[in-house]
């Protein structure tokens, strides 16, 4: 369980009836699972892969960090003109494993900063919707019906 649905459990409160609290807690944990048993799989096949077999996961990176630099290098002399930033280029390709798992880590952190902000966008609709639905529920039991 994440900490937004420890947080929505904990301000049940406005939350209306016991009914419309429990839907509001399954779908927190729905949530939950949609968006952090991916990164679980992630993170454990990427950690099981390097430590079962890292070879290839050097070669890769070393051809990415490669690949940066080259890219890198193609941007300063054709598009930049003048060779803008070639002493950092020049750093990369003369240890292209470096940049690879900077590179990495950088497209890693990118996707879980993606995934979190779905996760909490998400969680945030989930408690208006059940807050709205609470706020509905305690309006009804207010209106008097003429016979």
């Amino acid at each position: 369980m994440s900490v937004s649905t420890v947080n929505a459990a904990n301000s049940m409160s406005n939350k209306g009836s016991l009914n419309n609290r429990l839907n509001c807690v399954k779908e927190h944990i729905k949530n939950d699972l949609k968006y952090e048993l991916p990164v679980a799989a992630v993170t454990t096949g990427a950690t099981a892969a390097a430590i079962i077999k890292p070879k290839p996961i050097v070669n890769a990176v070393k051809v990415l960090g490669e690949g940066i630099g080259q890219v890198g290098k193609f941007l300063a002399n054709k598009v930049f003109k003048g060779g803008f930033g070639t002493g950092i280029l020049d750093k990369i390709l003369k240890n292209p494993t470096k940049a690879g798992v900077v590179g990495l880590a950088v497209a890693g952190l990118a996707w879980l900063m993606n995934v979190q902000a779905k996760h909490s966008y998400n969680a945030g609709k989930i408690d208006q919707k059940y807050t709205d639905a609470a706020i509905l529920e305690s309006q009804s039991k207010n209106i008097v019906l003429d016979a």
